[in-house]
């Protein structure tokens, strides 16, 4: 009886040790491990991805490592024992909903055709928004001009976009990278390099052609509607020339190579004779093109207007050297022997104080005079009627002709007070009309 109470007490501490051990196993991960040398880190239940994704359509199943494929469930006894068979309690992981397809990108409008660049251009967007660079030679798909707009439609990469139609051409060209060409001066065109070869053409100032290649003796190799042909390089520039910003010497000027009187000289542009603007005047100087040459001219020298002796007087046209004054277009004109060698702005005296008219002559000159009665200076005076008198005005400079003078004849150019000062001895006639 003793004994068999022993066992039976025995069996059953076993049962409740087995019964502790599953609720140790499940207990609180923090109260597990007081007591503990090292913490366990708790391990979180991963959540269960709901979703598989679609094998795409079209793929094609690429060989290598059983590993690395999906292997079909073999019924035959010699694999069925290397496959982990599927527990009957397991659940099926649930199927991923079916993706919808993306809409298909709208295909661009069929293409008109093809066309070439005649230079390095940029490419933008319908928006105008630059997208890339495209380079001379390239050959891109066509829609043909945006109606009377300067901008061509291509198909640029699959991509409708837009490049202005002076960068188009409708047939190759040579692959030469570089800008267009400006033609500086009428000049003709020519089949090869070489004034006695054929003239194909004739050019005027302000078009542009796209270049082939490099200069080659005095000559720029060009493409000229689509065929190879030369131009002299002294009628070229790399720079864009506005065929309409043309500029006419008032007076024989002398062409400088840099903004300073002092500068070499390039050339003379003779009085009515035109040149092209290269940019806007500064400090004084204007930078055109010479004979396809850069240079610079003193703006006192040019107009925009060609001048004409039509406000001349008669009474202007005797004489070796006259200062001819016109209140009609507000203009002082230098002209020896009766023909103009320079003109420029001239104000006259303010309602009151009227410049006189009439023929008079220069009596009396002063470089650096001072006027006590209107308390200014007047630089490079040529006294020539009591207290009247020709002078370059800073007031004239500041105001133009908002103000007016106190009789005298104002000029509103410092240099060119200074250039006609050197030129006007005493005793030149003074014609005020």
């Amino acid at each position: 009886m003793t004994l068999s109470r022993t066992l039976a007490a025995g069996a059953l501490s076993t049962v409740l040790l087995l019964s502790v051990a599953p609720l140790q196993a499940h207990a609180d991960p923090v109260s597990s491990a007081l007591g503990s040398a090292t913490p366990r880190t708790p391990t979180t239940a991963q959540p269960t991805d709901t979703t598989t994704e679609p094998e795409p359509s079209g793929s094609i199943a690429t060989s290598g490592s059983p590993s690395n494929q999906l292997m079909e469930p073999s019924g035959t006894p010699e694999n069925s024992g290397n496959q982990l068979e599927e527990s009957p309690e397991t659940p099926a992981p649930p199927q991923r909903a079916a993706q919808p397809s993306a809409p298909a990108r709208p295909s661009a409008p069929p293409q008109k055709g093809v066309v070439y660049l005649n230079a390095d251009a940029n490419v933008y967007d319908l928006a105008g928004k630059k997208i890339a660079r495209s380079h001379v030679g390239d050959r891109i798909g066509s829609y043909g001009r945006n109606g009377k707009s300067n901008w061509w439609i291509v198909n640029y990469r699959g991509t409708q976009a837009r490049i202005d139609v002076k960068y188009i051409s409708g047939k190759p060209v040579a692959k030469y990278r570089n800008h267009l060409v400006w033609i500086t001066n009428n000049s003709y065109v020519y089949d090869r390099a070489s004034m006695s070869s054929r003239k194909v053409a004739s050019i005027r100032r302000g078009k542009y052609v796209g270049t082939r290649g490099p200069t080659q003796g005095g000559w720029w190799p060009v493409n000229y509607r689509g065929r190879d042909a030369w131009i002299p390089k002294v009628v070229l520039s790399t720079s864009e020339i506005p065929a309409k910003t043309i500029v006419y010497a008032t007076k024989d000027v002398a062409v400088k190579a840099t903004a300073s009187s002092s500068s070499k000289t390039v050339g003379t542009i003779r009085r009515g004779a035109y040149v092209g603007m290269r940019d806007m005047p500064r400090g004084g100087w204007t930078p055109v093109w010479f004979r396809g040459t850069q240079g610079w001219v003193p703006n006192n020298a040019i107009s925009r207007s060609k001048p004409t002796n039509k406000h001349v007087d008669s009474r202007c046209l005797k004489g070796a050297k006259v200062a001819c004054a016109s209140k009609a277009d507000r203009k002082l004109r230098y002209m020896e022997n009766g023909k103009v060698i320079a003109e420029f702005d001239a104000r006259f005296g303010a309602p009151g104080t009227q410049t006189r008219n009439g023929v008079f002559k220069v009596y009396m000159k002063h470089q650096n005079h001072y006027s006590t009665i209107y308390h200014v200076t007047m630089p490079y005076a040529m006294f020539f009627d009591g207290g009247e008198a020709i002078h370059y005005s800073a007031d004239f400079a500041r105001y133009g002709w908002a103000r007016g003078s106190g009789g005298c004849i104002n000029v509103r150019d410092m240099n060119a007070a200074r250039w006609l000062w050197n030129k006007i001895p005493v005793g030149t006639k003074v014609v005020v009309y």
